[in-house]
């Protein structure tokens, strides 16, 4: 990715999940230290934070049980482990309010961060953006990677890019979302096709070349 006009977007809840899994309830000039830090390293000039604002409400109209499992999960959270988790959500909602005080974050009701990205990966011309960092351990949002779009996991420590794609994938990168559809997304409760696991998927995707053809 050329170093001029770059931008960092960063998936904000993700993010913060490094510093729960850690076990601290005080976290946020260390996440924000993190966040410019990345952006010095990449040499991005800007730093748009994505978060999440409920779940997703169109998904929910298509897929009713989407991310059900993790509802049923925190449902069956002891007292000290729902008192442990609003200590982290407070902890977070306030370093949004200190980040939204130095860069711009976005937030809209319904809406997850994946699909903020998104849009503005997808318009990033419009937005006089050339090249784009994303900040996220989430595979979903290797949906986004294409020329002048990588993405940096801070739990792998690795770079996903479009030249280096199948030194982490089987499959060509035009066809991930057809493997996503097939093999489901166990993390967001979302069901693939019966019989269909990774393997399949990519024997299929070789032989019909989509979805759409098979």
């Amino acid at each position: 990715i050329q170093q001029e006009n770059k931008t960092l977007i960063v998936d904000a809840l993700n993010l913060a999940f490094r510093w729960k899994h850690q076990g601290k309830t005080d976290f946020r000039q260390d996440y924000i230290q993190t966040v410019e830090s990345l952006a010095k390293s990449y040499k991005c000039k800007d730093i748009i934070i994505t978060a999440d604002q409920g779940s997703s409400e169109y998904r929910k109209r298509i897929l009713p049980a989407y991310k059900q499992n993790r509802k049923d999960k925190y449902a069956q959270q002891t007292q000290e482990e729902e008192l442990a988790f609003k200590k982290f959500i407070a902890e977070y909602e306030q370093t949004l309010v200190l980040l939204e005080e130095k860069y711009r974050l976005i937030r809209i009701q319904g809406v997850e961060a994946d699909d903020l990205a998104a849009h503005i990966v997808k318009h990033k011309e419009k937005y006089n953006i050339k090249n784009i960092v994303l900040i996220s351990s989430d595979k979903d949002w290797d949906l986004l990677v294409q020329d002048g779009v990588m993405r940096f996991s801070y739990v792998t420590r690795k770079e996903i890019t479009v030249e280096n794609w199948h030194e982490h994938y089987d499959i060509d990168i035009s066809q991930y979302p057809c493997y996503k559809c097939l093999i489901g997304d166990k993390g967001d409760n979302i069901p693939g096709i019966t019989g269909i696991g990774p393997k399949r998927a990519k024997t299929l995707l070789d032989e019909y070349g989509s979805a759409y053809n098979i």
